[in-house]
């Protein structure tokens, strides 16, 4: 569909030479330039635990140094799905939960709340840290609310 855009919208067509649509696993996606933002809708909550690992370090890795990856999540989903779950889809859950704290603890500069979506969302804006930052072992950006 959006191949098709550029192809027939004016407004799309007039930025055709500027932008290329990939289809294929994010994973398997290989990029000539870092990127200095990837945001992502991807619905981590519904994968396996696993995948949510990929997915994310395979942003982080397209990343150039200082550059953001943002994503928005369901405010307290996880957590609820998590109480009620049993079994694998509580393993899941928590692993998915355990490796995005992890990532926030290392990487999150800010979070913006949103009310007024149906159902109120997080968009979480984590950073990599720029070479010499990492270098020389700094701790990373304060976290804002």
């Amino acid at each position: 569909m959006l191949r098709e855009r550029f192809e027939t919208d004016p407004h799309y067509r007039d930025k055709s030479g500027q932008s290329r649509v990939h289809v294929c696993p994010l994973q398997e996606f290989e990029s000539t330039e870092p990127y200095d933002v990837i945001i992502s809708g991807l619905p981590f909550n519904n994968f396996p635990s696993q995948l949510v690992g990929e997915l994310v370090d395979s942003c982080f890795a397209r990343l150039s140094p200082g550059g953001t990856f943002s994503f928005f999540e369901y405010m307290y989903v996880r957590p609820v799905k998590r109480a009620v779950a049993r079994g694998d889809e509580k393993r899941r859950l928590g692993e998915i939960e355990s490796l995005l704290q992890s990532r926030f603890r290392d990487h999150r500069f800010r979070t913006n709340w949103v009310f007024v979506n149906v159902p109120p969302a997080w968009v979480q804006h984590l950073r990599k840290e720029p070479y010499a930052q990492v270098a020389i072992g700094n701790s990373p950006p304060t976290q804002e609310s």
